[in-house]
């Protein structure tokens, strides 16, 4: 395990996430920016701990497929399938002026989600 390199990565999506919930003081909020960090924070959360057992680190933006593939390490890991596919769409879509602009209030969700799921990585890293 390389530790130094999993914490580099956890402390990557921690500034993710910080970043995203500064964006929220703003007005108008940016909720295109603000899902897609927290997108990124839990997608560099999870790989983290790919990292951190010696893993290859996957070249996917697909939050359900990463977390799917370390189930067996931890049971929380299953509670965080739902913010993970409602984050995951966030990696490419909010990137791009075709996909449209998002609804107001789902930078609200996808701030609890990637805050729950940095919860969990961090109790899972911790062990």
């Amino acid at each position: 395990m390389d530790e130094m390199d999993m914490y580099a990565w956890l402390r990557m999506a921690e500034q993710d996430f910080n970043s995203a919930k500064h964006l929220m003081s703003l007005k108008p909020r940016p909720v295109e920016v603000i899902c897609f960090l927290c997108q990124q924070s839990v997608e560099k959360a999870l790989k983290s701990i790919k990292v951190g057992r010696g893993d290859a680190i996957p070249r996917t933006y697909d939050l359900v497929a990463l977390t799917q593939s370390m189930l067996d390490l931890s049971s929380l890991l299953k509670d965080l399938l739902p913010a993970c596919i409602r984050l995951s769409n966030y990696a490419v879509t909010t990137r791009y002026p075709y996909a449209g602009e998002l609804p107001p209030g789902v930078e609200e969700r996808a701030i609890g989600d990637a805050q729950k799921a940095l919860e969990v990585v961090r109790v899972i890293v911790a062990t």
